[in-house]
């Protein structure tokens, strides 16, 4: 092995663990000191910085202070700051990217499949992993691009353990039983194929059996094979009875309780499988009072108790539709100003070099992506936003060239490490408070309502409100505990708190019956005792 391959793999094995780790925790502070150490490679080693054109870098900026400006109508000012801080870390990591020459790309690519494989396999066999997987629809729509970059490595490269990674892949993608992971892997493969085979028709025979085998696992979902028969078998009592059958060895295999589902039990058994549409049209009657402003970054969760008709205590957390979300929280001026960016940023991809090119991979897993999210919030998930920046960059072609002087390096370095710490705040708030020390959570990330909220002080609570005042959570938080105070004390100013609350979460919340029910309990608890 060559010292320049060597260094190749390691750098792949290096990526691949930054992506572990982000997958499994939803880190966005890992996602930043990982960004950040690739900005200061390029700084140290590259003479000069690669930019995109004129035209994509004035949309770009053009799209953040349209974006920047809706803190102004937002209601939920933490929410959009941390959005937006999203937005602009996926315009940094997509220039980072530009500056990938191909064995940086390839890097990339190798990490991301590696990624890929390890955490489907630590699925597949751990319940450990099982345990803690966050946003499992997402999680599989990340294993999806995943397995469509291990195919398409297998066509370029003709190694038979990318295509046994691959079919791991493909297969625990299906096991989740979700559509929108199913819909981004057929799609991308699709692509894959069909652009592998009109490049390189040598290719034929391992992109028929990459077809064949994809059509196999497609077919198992219409079997409705709803148990593993070899689950939690015993061992003979007696002893002396001979070695234990073949099918008890079997049973070993971790497959927990009833993985092997069909898929479309879920679609038409599950009691909430027609949500989605309900989402939609709630989500849709949002937009068309918010129509051109929208309703400002991250505050879609804040507004939507307000047209909500799904049934019992569920909330949307988001339109599970991008384009829906980008409508509802950009507006039709936002929405448009996207649409500009787009399409002058498909007007300046790179031409393919040859079957070997990884554009073509990239391209796969971004077509993936894109199929997925018209039905489902995926860019949501930490890292398929940042296999998508980083494609994004390594398809785009560079127009414009800077080369900064020593000084003028180092000063970029000094802020950029000045920018990552800032930005690791939030993270290492969370970390703080999830161990129990909400002082100083509150310290680190001041504008993050929840903490104020969960301190069980009402003046905290004032605070959560005044960050925060959709949120009806918070008002019945504020509602119980003006309840409690009257109890203990009997002072009137407090019942008349507690009803002011319920009559705010009325009105932010009209069509749900369960807070309706609980201020007519409260009623007769509270308010015809006075």
């Amino acid at each position: 092995m060559t010292p320049i391959r060597s260094i190749t793999q390691k750098t792949s094995i290096i990526i691949g663990l930054f992506l572990f780790l982000m997958v499994m925790t939803e880190s966005w502070t890992a996602a930043k000191i990982f960004g950040a150490l690739m900005l200061l490679r390029i700084i140290l080693t590259k003479p000069k910085i690669l930019l995109p054109s004129q035209a994509v870098t004035l949309l770009g900026l053009i799209n953040l202070l349209w974006l920047a400006a809706s803190a102004i109508w937002s209601v939920n000012l933490n929410a959009t700051l941390t959005e937006f801080n999203k937005v602009i870390f996926f315009y940094f990591l997509a220039v980072v990217s530009l500056n990938e020459d191909s064995s940086g790309g390839q890097n990339l690519l190798n990490g991301i499949a590696l990624t890929a494989f390890a955490v489907s396999a630590g699925w597949l066999f751990s319940p450990k992993i099982q345990g803690v997987i966050v946003g499992p629809s997402s999680f599989a729509g990340f294993l999806a691009v995943g397995g469509i970059l291990c195919v398409g490595l297998a066509l370029q490269s003709r190694k038979l353990i990318y295509a046994l990674a691959g079919f791991v892949i493909c297969f625990a993608v299906f096991l989740f039983a979700s559509m929108g992971p199913i819909i981004a892997l057929l799609s991308g493969m699709t692509y894959l194929l069909i652009k592998s085979f009109r490049s390189n028709p040598a290719l034929k025979k391992p992109i028929l059996i990459a077809a064949f085998t994809l059509s196999i696992v497609l077919f198992k979902t219409f079997i409705p094979y709803t148990s593993n028969p070899f689950y939690n078998l015993q061992p003979p009592a007696d002893s002396t009875a001979g070695s234990p059958p073949f099918s008890y060895y079997l049973s070993s295999i971790p497959f927990q309780k009833n993985r092997l589902h069909h898929i479309w039990e879920r679609r038409i058994e599950g009691k909430f499988s027609s949500e989605r549409l309900i989402f939609w049209q709630d989500s849709l009657k949002m937009f068309l009072q918010h129509k051109w402003a929208g309703i400002g970054l991250g505050n879609y969760p804040d507004y939507y108790p307000e047209y909500k008709t799904i049934i019992e205590n569920r909330v949307a957390p988001h339109a599970h539709s991008e384009p829906l979300q980008f409508l509802i929280e950009r507006g039709v001026i936002g929405f448009a100003l996207v649409m500009f960016l787009a399409i002058t940023l498909f007007n300046s991809l790179k031409t393919p070099q040859g079957p070997s090119d990884p554009i073509f991979l990239w391209k796969a897993g971004i077509i993936g992506m894109l199929a997925q999210s018209l039905a489902d919030c995926n860019f949501r998930f930490l890292t398929i936003s940042i296999f998508l920046a980083l494609g994004v960059g390594q398809i785009l072609r560079p127009e414009m060239e800077w080369s900064p002087s020593l000084k003028t390096r180092r000063v970029i370095g000094v802020f950029v490490v000045f920018l990552t710490l800032l930005f690791a705040l939030p993270g290492a708030a969370h970390l703080t408070y999830q161990r129990g020390h909400k002082d100083i959570a509150r310290l680190f990330d001041p504008m993050n309502s929840g903490y104020w909220a969960s301190s069980g002080r009402m003046r905290d609570l004032d605070i959560a409100l005044m960050l925060e005042p959709r949120n009806v959570w918070f008002h019945q938080k504020a509602a119980d505990f003006y309840s409690r105070d009257w109890e203990q004390s009997h002072r009137p100013g407090s019942l008349d708190c507690a009803h002011n609350h319920y009559k705010r979460i009325l009105a932010l919340a009209p069509t749900a019956d369960f807070f309706q029910k609980e201020y007519l309990d409260w009623l007769k608890r509270y308010y015809e005792k006075r």
